[in-house]
């Protein structure tokens, strides 16, 4: 998804939740959840406070928007820091087999028990939209990007 879609996404949430053009803590949660984030409520609370400028215990328009743009930069910089540790990792491709990404973490000393080796693996797989059994950079871009999946019409908060 583009940036103006992503802006759009977000500023749709803002209006759903928000009660006289203001977002309260839970509100702001709400906004998350829709975004599959679920972090726990320490996170939730510092990240409201640090944009609560004003710190009126509500997140305006503009502070809202100024967490937008703060985590889409977020997004940007992990998206580019992850595809220049791939061009360090793997020189000279634009494409991993499955195999090797695994043996290269494994190198790196990610453990897996082989629980976790198998579900990294099948969820390595499910993005390897073409079944060449590598990872390419247009399919680590959607396995990056799969928090922006359609989400429910009318999601519901949660306590």
């Amino acid at each position: 998804m583009d940036e103006s879609g992503d802006v759009a996404k977000y500023q749709q949430y803002f209006e759903r939740f928000a009660v006289d053009g203001q977002l309260d803590k839970q509100g702001f949660r709400s906004v998350l959840q829709c975004l599959e984030i679920d972090p726990p409520q320490r996170v939730v609370d510092d990240m409201f406070a640090e944009h609560d400028k004003d710190e009126s215990s509500q997140l305006s328009q503009d502070e809202f928007y100024e967490w937008i743009k703060d985590r889409l930069k977020s997004k940007s910089e992990m998206r580019d820091s992850l595809m220049q540790s791939l061009d360090i990792l793997f020189p000279g491709t634009d494409r991993v087999p499955i195999d090797d990404l695994l043996a290269k973490l494994s190198e790196l000393g990610e453990t897996f028990d082989e629980t976790e080796a198998a579900y990294a693996r099948m969820t390595l797989e499910e993005f390897d939209s073409n079944n060449d059994g590598a990872i390419d950079k247009s399919e680590l871009m959607n396995c990056f990007y799969s928090d922006e999946m359609p989400q429910e019409e009318n999601p519901e908060t949660v306590e």
